[in-house]
């Protein structure tokens, strides 16, 4: 694939980073996909999200939003028994309305 066909792929109209809402066709935002989610993600959120105590060995994932990473006032998945993820209102709210 050129690099001409791999910059087309990604030319999409208004896609932006689902946790800091960053335009992600600005070159300066490399495109990278949450490693949970699969959804896209700048290169800057993807490394914090990596970095985030979500992936903690020792942490509770249900102490953290599974979109951003961050603690605070959470709602929990309502499969408790195969599904131990937390979402914070603030993701919810700016990717699912």
């Amino acid at each position: 694939m050129s690099e001409n066909q791999h910059e087309e792929i990604y030319a999409v109209d208004k896609l932006f980073c689902t946790i800091c809402q960053h335009d992600l066709n600005h070159p300066l935002y490399l495109i990278r996909s949450h490693p949970i989610l699969s959804v896209p993600l700048c290169i800057i959120c993807h490394e914090d999200i990596l970095k985030s105590e979500l992936f903690d060995e020792d942490a509770d994932v249900s102490d953290f939003c599974t979109w951003c990473g961050d603690g605070g006032d959470l709602l929990l998945c309502s499969d408790e028994e195969n599904c131990n993820r937390a979402f914070c209102r603030d993701c919810l709210t700016s990717n699912l309305g």
